[in-house]
């Protein structure tokens, strides 16, 4: 089954930063970078790896969910360019984000014409209820910071890019359940309209925004995180702490 995709390490981090700068430089430039940086997706992608399960899970009386296991990276990305971080990207370990989604959502590995709230992520799967996409999982590797540094604030360290960027903010961040090695959050996503950048002439800090929530999970012992970004008006603040409360990431 063939797709197309648009396609760190500290050295990763810093290259795809970089890359990101320099095409800062035009507006118009930077919105095919904003489509590309929303599920890194890739010109090419060779045949799907991804592995996802689903199983019924009842929670209470009332609630019925299905516990999902996504394995990341869920594909391998293509690299005509021979990048050495695309390269570091296919060939680490995969691990598993474990998560329940209500009953009715299921997860699948390609998508319609559909624009996502952006973020720099890797090897997106999407969420749909029926034929209705609610969003996107995907992941990203960092280097585990290991200076002093207060816990409540070891967030900022992983996702620099997610809350510096000029086309999307992953912030404010809300942590829901912490251990001494992973974190899940609530995020509140803020990014420039997808629709609205081919045309647009303005200043780029003017520029049509979006506003929706998404769920950000880090594991220091493996250097990496899942971002869970919803589409606007598809969940409550609710609903997503509920979703994150019940996120894991593990070999």
């Amino acid at each position: 089954m063939k797709r197309s995709f648009l396609a760190i390490v500290p050295v990763i981090l810093l290259m795809a930063t970089a890359c990101r700068n320099t095409a800062e430089s035009t507006f118009q430039d930077t919105a095919a970078e904003n489509e590309s940086v929303a599920v890194t997706e890739s010109a090419a992608l060779t045949e799907s790896d991804a592995i996802t399960e689903s199983t019924p899970v009842t929670v209470g009386d009332e609630k019925s969910v299905n516990r999902h296991i996504v394995t990341f990276p869920a594909y391998k990305i293509e690299n005509p360019g021979n990048l050495p971080f695309i390269d570091s990207l296919n060939a680490m370990e995969p691990f598993s984000a474990e998560l329940d989604l209500p009953s009715g959502w299921e997860i699948k590995d390609t998508k319609g014409s559909e624009t996502l709230p952006t973020g720099e992520f890797y090897t997106p799967v999407y969420i749909y209820e029926g034929d209705k996409i609610i969003g996107y999982i995907a992941f990203n590797v960092f280097e585990p910071y290991t200076g002093e540094i207060p816990a409540e604030e070891y967030y900022k360290t992983v996702y620099p890019t997610l809350r510096l960027s000029s086309f999307y903010h992953w912030d404010p961040y809300t942590a829901v359940k912490t251990t001494d090695m992973e974190e899940t959050g609530i995020a509140e996503i803020e990014y420039i309209d997808p629709n609205m950048t081919e045309n647009y002439t303005g200043a780029m800090s003017d520029a049509p925004r979006l506003r929706t929530i998404g769920i950000l999970s880090y594991n220091k012992e493996l250097g990496v995180y899942i971002g869970i970004a919803f589409m606007p008006d598809t969940i409550d603040r609710e609903q997503a702490e509920e979703i994150a409360q019940t996120v894991g990431l593990s070999k």
